[in-house]
């Protein structure tokens, strides 16, 4: 025979267990949004240090390099020693 406390037990534990998945759900999301913001950040920084490479190739292109061959047509090839 069931108290007439254990409908409100059984309905505070359910609430709780609803309580704590939720709880869990928003950890977990919240997680994976600082992953992903982490991503994004190494992305950026990847493309920074990209965008600035290709940049000092283009001025070591447009002004010759010590080091570089001319190449008929007015570019350059960079000597590649080992």
């Amino acid at each position: 025979m069931l108290l007439p406390c254990a409908p409100k037990q059984a309905a505070i534990h359910g609430a709780s267990d609803a309580a704590n998945s939720c709880s869990r759900l928003l950890i977990h999301h919240q997680l994976q949004r600082e992953g992903l913001a982490y991503q994004l950040k190494s992305i950026e920084q990847v493309q920074q240090i990209t965008e600035e490479r290709l940049r000092e190739y283009n001025e070591q292109c447009t002004r010759g390099t010590p080091g570089a061959l001319a190449v008929p047509g007015g570019g350059s090839v960079d000597l590649l020693v080992s």
